[in-house]
């Protein structure tokens, strides 16, 4: 019993420690990512409302979510940073050059995405970060949105997403019962799978006004 009662303080104390590690850690992404996304700036708004090929802001739809998408996919060149330094590019000077990593990708489709009405937020988890899309407050509509989606890809014209239907849209369904699409570039197409973690992965939610918490997204 000695032991044990030596060693939980020390427990105790190590998980402090982690703990305030992780909110320093979620403090600093939150920061770098609000800054550099920028949905006020003319010219992505711009960039934005030309490829949805609207004049005005306003809600948007299944088929302005995936131009979007479909516009950074096909622009995009994956380049690591050097020697694996988090290097956080504004979102103007992404969309110039059309190349970055995982994080600058994100922050630049979001930014893309809350410059014309949309609502989307940037996920990071150890080694990766990616976007993800308000989509709807009823989760019963989802299969709707599916069907749209589907009507979407393969429509005469449309992008090649490798599979001949989409089948399901991966999403998170948060505590408040919103339902947020995954739009990381490794996903093809708009809900398109997400990268493997587990149920315990945590994830750092930035949100465009700056807030950000510390969830367990998988299992919400």
């Amino acid at each position: 019993m000695k032991k044990i009662f030596f060693l939980l303080p020390f427990f105790i104390f190590i998980t402090f420690v982690n703990a305030q590690s992780s909110r320093s850690i979620a403090k600093y992404y939150a920061e770098k990512i609000y800054e550099r996304v920028e949905s006020d700036d003319k010219d992505v708004i711009a960039t934005a409302k030309s490829i949805i090929n609207r004049r005005n802001t306003g809600s948007l739809t299944v088929e302005d979510i995936c131009k979007i998408y479909d516009y950074m996919y096909n622009n995009w060149t994956y380049v690591s940073d050097p020697d694996y330094k988090d290097d956080f590019q504004y979102a103007t000077e992404s969309l110039q050059i059309m190349q970055g990593d995982c994080e600058d990708f994100a922050i630049a489709i979001a930014s893309l995405v809350n410059s014309v009405g949309g609502d989307a937020r940037v996920i990071v988890i150890p080694g990766h970060c990616f976007a993800e899309v308000y989509l709807t407050s009823d989760k019963e509509r989802v299969s709707d949105y599916l069907n749209t989606m589907n009507n979407y890809y393969t429509s005469p014209g449309a992008r090649k997403i490798g599979v001949s239907k989409v089948t399901s849209i991966n999403y998170h369904y948060d505590k408040d019962r919103t339902v947020w699409i995954n739009f990381d570039y490794t996903s093809k197409y708009p809900g398109g799978p997400f990268m493997d973690t587990d149920d315990y992965t945590e994830h750092i939610v930035v949100y465009e006004d700056g807030t950000y918490r510390m969830a367990y997204l998988n299992i919400e």
